[in-house]
C-alpha cells in the first residue's frame, strides 16, 4: 500500500496558513505555565513598592531569585490568577490599580491561550479533523482497490462470454487499461503481464491524486481553524493594548518587570499592522495611533529614562526589545511611514505617536543603544521601510535625473512625509545613521533641484530633507564632523533650499559646544572648528547663504532659517571675531600660553578672522532678509553692551577689550556704510538707531550679564532680545528723525549704558530715549555729550580711547588679508 499520509507541516504549507505553528508560538509567547510565578513576584513586590516604576523593578528582582516564586496559592480552580487574593492587594490604591491591570492582562493571556489551544485539541477541532482526513485517504484507497478487483472480475467474465460466442472458440484475451469508478473518482488501472499471468494496478499518480485530495481537504480545515485562532488572538491583543495604555497612564513601564507581554515580536507585528490600517483611514483616530505605538514609547522610556529631551541611552535594548523594533518596522512599508509624516495635526496625542515611531527608528539604528549598526554592509539589516528613504528614494536615470514627473511627485511626497516624521524625533540617532540621514537629505535636495530644472518646476517641493537634517542634528558630534567635511559642507550650503530649517538645525547643533563640555577641552575642538569652517564658507559665498529668489519662478527658496543660523554662530563666537588679528586662522588643542588673550581669556580652541574676512562676514549678514538682519545687529549691540558691562563689573577693565568692542562696531559701521542704500537707507539707519534706543542698560542692570557665553553671546541672549519687541518701530522713529550716519556714537552710548549699569551710584546726565515722547529735538551731538559726560565721570577715558581706535581701524577698507 502506498504512503498516503501527510504531515501537519505539509497541511500548513498547502493551506498557506499555519494554525498548529500559530498555536505553539502563541503558547510560547504567553508562557502560561510561568504566569502564577509572575503573579507571585508582583504580589511580593507590591507590599514594598513606592510607586509603579518601583513595583516593576522589585518584581523583576524577585522573579530573578531562584526558588522565590511559588504562585500556586494565587491560582484559582480554573488556572486563572485570582485578583482578589489579599497578597495582590497590599500596596496601596495606586499600586493595587497597577496590579489589577497586570492581573487582568495575565488572565486575558491565559484565557486566550486556552481558547486557541482548544481550537486545535478540543474534540471535533483541528486535530480530529486532521486524523479524519488521514483515515479518509486510506479508506478511499482501499475502496478503489476493491472497485478495481470487481472491475477485473467483470472484465474476465465479459471476455469469457465473448469467447464462447465465437464459432471457432475465439483467441487469447486482450488486456487493455481499465477505468475504475469509486466515490465520484474515475481512475485508470494498467495491466502488467508476468510469469503469474496478467494483473492490474493503479499507477503511482493515482495514489498521489488520492493523497493530494485529502491533503487539500485537511488544508481547508486548517485554514478555517487559523482564521478562528487569528480572531481570538486579535481580540486578545486589542485588550492587551488597552491594558497597556492604562498601565502607562498609571506610570508603569511596560518594558520593565517580569511580564513582557507588550513587547513580544508577534505583538510588534500586530501593532504595526493595526497602526498601518488606522493611518490609511481618511480620518485616523489619534487615540488608536497612540495605542498601537505605545510599545515603541515604552521601549524608549526604558532605554532613555524620563529625561526631556533624552540624552545618552541609560541602558541598551534587550534582545526582546530589539526584536520588537525589527518586527514592527519590518511589518510596515515605506508608504506607511511617509503617510504618517503627512498626517494633519490631530493634536498632542498624534504628535506623540509620530515621535514614538521616529524615536523607534533612531533606537533601532543605534548600535550604542543595542540596535543595528547601519554602517557599510550593515545598512542591509535596516528594515526596508526605512532603508528605501536613504538608499533610493527617487527613480532616476544614470545622471541622477528623475525619469517621470508624476512618479517623482509621488516619491517626493513620501520623502516629505518621512522627513516630517523624523523631524518629530527627540532621541539622537546613532553616528552612522545620523550621517546617512544628513547625506541622504542633501542628495535628495540635489535630485529635487534637477527635477525642477527638467520639468520646469514641480508641484511638490522638497521639505523632507529638512526634517531628516533636523533629526540628524540631534547628534551634535556627527553634526560638527559633517560641517568640518569640505565636501558635505559645500553641498549643504550651496543648495537652494525650499525649507532651510533642517540645515539651520545642523549648523546650530554642530557649532555649539554642548552643555557639560569644557570649551577649552579636546571634546570642544570639533565644534569650534565647525564654526570656523561654516563662517569661512559663509563669508566666501554670500549669494549661496542668502539665495535670492529665482527670477523665473521655477524654484522656491526660504533661507531665513539658514541665515539666522549663520548669524547665531557669528554671535556665539563674537569674542573671537572681535580680535583684530591680521590673519584668518584656527587653533585647537594647543597650549593656551602660546596664543594671545582675547578679551581677557586665553583660548585653547579658537579662531580669528582678518579685518577683510570679518567685514565680508558682516557684509553677508547685512544682506540677509529684514527680520534676520534686524535681529542680528540688535544682538551685536547687545554683545557690545554686555561685554562692556562685564569689564566694568570686574573692577579691573581690560582696555584691549574696548578696542575689540570698537572693532565690532567699526565693522558694522563699515559694512552698512558700504551697502547699496537704494531703497534700504531707512532700514540701514534703523539698525543703528535700534542699537541706541532698545535700552540695553536697563535690561542688563537687573542682574549679572548672563548674555555672555565662553566665546561670545550665549543662548541666553534670546531671552533678552525678547524684551526688544519694539526695536523695529523704534528704529523707524529714529530713521525718520535723522538720516545722517551716526559714526561711533552707537558704541559710545552702549559703553556709557554699560558703565552706568555696572555702577549706578555714579550720577550722570539723563539719557536721551527715543521711546520717551518728551525726549525730542536731540541729535548725535546730544548723545555724544551724554556718553562723554557719563564716561568722564567714571574716569574711563583710556577705555573710550581704545574703543575709538578699534572703531577707526575697522571702519575702513582693509588691506590684503
Amino acid at each position: 500500500m502506498p504512503d498516503l499520509s501527510f504531515t501537519r507541516d505539509e497541511v500548513e504549507a498547502r493551506a498557506g496558513r499555519k494554525p498548529w505553528t500559530r498555536q505553539r508560538e502563541f503558547h510560547e509567547e504567553i508562557d502560561p505555565d510561568d504566569m502564577a510565578e509572575t503573579a507571585a513576584a508582583y504580589a511580593r513586590a507590591a507590599s514594598q513598592a513606592r510607586d509603579a516604576a518601583d513595583l516593576a523593578e522589585r518584581a523583576t528582582r524577585v522573579s530573578e531569585q531562584s526558588g522565590a516564586r511559588d504562585g500556586s496559592a494565587l491560582v484559582d480552580a480554573e488556572g486563572r490568577i485570582d485578583a482578589t487574593d489579599r497578597a495582590l492587594q497590599s500596596g496601596g490604591d495606586d499600586i493595587d490599580g497597577v496590579v489589577r491591570h497586570l492581573v487582568r492582562a495575565m488572565n486575558q493571556a491565559i484565557d486566550t491561550d486556552e481558547k486557541v489551544t482548544g481550537l486545535i485539541h478540543d474534540p471535533g477541532k483541528l486535530e480530529d479533523d486532521y486524523a479524519r482526513h488521514l483515515r479518509a485517504a486510506v479508506v478511499e484507497w482501499n475502496g478503489m482497490q476493491r472497485a478495481l478487483q470487481a472491475r477485473v472480475a467483470e472484465r474476465a467474465a465479459e471476455w469469457d462470454a465473448w469467447q464462447r460466442a465465437q464459432p471457432q472458440g475465439g483467441s487469447a484475451p486482450v488486456h487493455t487499461p481499465l477505468l475504475v469508478q469509486y466515490g465520484g473518482r474515475t481512475a485508470t488501472a494498467l495491466p502488467t503481464t508476468g510469469a503469474q499471468g496478467t494483473s492490474y494496478a493503479f499507477p503511482d499518480s493515482e495514489a498521489a491524486d488520492v493523497r493530494n485530495t485529502h491533503l487539500g481537504n485537511a488544508a481547508s480545515d486548517a485554514s478555517a481553524a487559523y482564521g478562528e485562532i487569528d480572531d481570538e488572538i486579535e481580540v486578545y491583543r486589542h485588550r492587551l493594548a488597552q491594558e497597556g495604555a492604562e498601565l502607562r497612564r498609571l506610570g508603569y513601564d511596560l518594558t520593565a518587570g517580569p511580564l513582557g507581554l507588550w513587547t513580544t515580536e508577534d505583538m510588534a507585528k500586530f501593532d504595526a499592522q493595526q497602526f498601518g490600517e488606522e493611518s490609511r483611514k481618511e480620518e485616523p483616530d489619534p487615540e488608536l495611533l497612540s495605542l498601537y505605538t505605545q510599545g515603541l514609547g515604552a521601549i524608549g522610556d526604558g532605554v532613555y529614562g524620563d529625561a526631556q529631551p533624552p540624552g545618552d541611552p541609560e541602558r541598551q535594548l534587550t534582545a526582546d526589545e530589539r526584536a520588537y523594533l525589527e518586527r514592527f518596522y519590518g511589518s510596515l512599508d515605506s508608504e506607511t511611514l511617509g503617510r504618517l509624516g503627512r498626517l494633519p495635526d490631530l493634536g498632542r496625542v498624534s504628535e506623540a505617536a509620530k515621535a514614538d515611531v521616529a524615536n523607534g527608528i533612531s533606537m533601532l539604528t543605534n548600535p550604542d543603544a543595542g540596535g543595528i549598526d547601519p554602517s557599510g554592509e550593515g545598512m542591509r539589516n535596516v528594515p526596508e521601510s526605512i532603508r528605501n528613504f536613504l538608499e533610493s528614494p527617487f527613480t532616476v536615470d544614470g545622471r541622477g535625473v528623475p525619469t517621470s514627473e508624476s512618479r517623482f511627485i509621488e516619491e517626493q511626497r513620501d520623502l516629505n512625509g518621512f522627513g516630517g516624521l523624523m523631524a518629530t524625533a527627540d532621541v539622537a540617532p546613532g553616528d552612522a545613521f545620523a550621517k546617512e540621514l544628513a547625506t541622504s537629505a542633501v542628495e535628495a535636495e540635489k535630485v529635487a533641484s534637477r527635477a525642477e530644472a527638467r520639468f520646469q518646476g514641480v508641484s511638490e517641493q522638497n521639505s523632507g530633507s529638512s526634517g531628516m537634517l533636523s533629526a540628524a542634528a540631534l547628534n551634535t558630534e556627527v553634526s560638527a564632523d559633517l560641517l568640518r567635511d569640505d565636501t558635505f559642507r559645500g553641498d549643504l550650503l550651496s543648495q537652494r533650499w525650499y525649507n532651510s530649517a533642517g540645515a539651520a538645525d545642523l549648523i546650530d547643533s554642530g557649532t555649539t559646544v554642548p552643555d557639560g563640555v569644557d570649551p577649552q577641552g579636546v571634546e570642544a575642538m570639533r565644534y569650534v572648528e565647525a564654526a570656523y569652517d561654516v563662517l569661512g564658507y559663509a563669508k566666501d559665498h554670500p549669494d549661496q547663504i542668502n539665495a535670492p529668489q529665482d527670477p523665473m519662478g521655477i524654484s522656491q527658496t526660504n533661507h531665513s532659517p539658514l541665515q539666522r543660523a549663520v548669524g547665531d554662530t557669528t554671535l556665539r563666537y563674537l569674542d573671537l571675531l572681535s580680535n583684530d588679528g591680521d590673519q584668518t586662522r584656527l587653533w585647537t588643542g594647543g597650549t593656551t600660553a602660546e596664543e594671545p588673550a582675547i578679551n581677557g581669556t586665553q583660548y585653547q580652541n579658537a579662531f580669528t578672522f582678518s579685518a577683510k574676512d570679518r567685514q565680508a562676514l558682516f557684509g553677508m549678514m547685512n544682506e540677509t532678509e529684514g527680520d534676520v538682519r534686524q535681529s542680528f545687529f540688535d544682538q551685536v549691540a547687545l554683545w557690545e553692551s554686555a561685554r562692556a558691562r562685564a569689564e566694568f563689573g570686574s573692577g579691573t577693565p581690560d582696555v584691549d577689550t574696548f578696542y575689540n568692542i570698537g572693532t565690532i562696531e567699526g565693522t558694522v559701521a563699515y559694512v552698512q556704510g558700504q551697502a547699496d542704500t537704494s531703497g534700504t537707507e531707512a532700514a540701514g539707519m534703523g539698525f543703528k538707531a535700534a542699537k541706541i534706543g532698545f535700552g540695553a542698560a536697563s535690561t542688563l542692570a537687573a542682574g549679572p550679564p548672563g548674555a555672555l557665553g565662553f566665546f561670545g553671546l550665549s543662548e541666553g541672549a534670546d531671552l533678552m532680545v525678547d524684551q526688544m519687541d519694539d526695536s523695529a518701530e523704534e528704529a523707524e522713529r529714529w530713521a525718520a528723525r535723522n538720516r545722517e550716519v551716526w559714526g561711533d556714537v552707537n558704541g559710545r552710548v552702549a559703553i556709557a549704558d554699560a558703565a552706568r549699569a555696572a555702577d549706578a551710584g555714579v550720577p550722570g546726565p539723563p539719557r536721551p530715549d527715543a521711546t520717551n515722547p518728551s525726549h525730542t529735538g536731540f541729535d548725535r551731538s546730544d548723545l555724544r555729550r551724554y556718553a562723554n559726560s557719563y564716561t568722564g565721570r567714571l574716569g574711563i577715558g583710556e577705555e573710550m580711547g581704545m574703543y575709538e581706535d578699534g572703531f577707526d581701524n575697522a571702519n575702513r577698507a582693509p588691506g590684503p588679508s
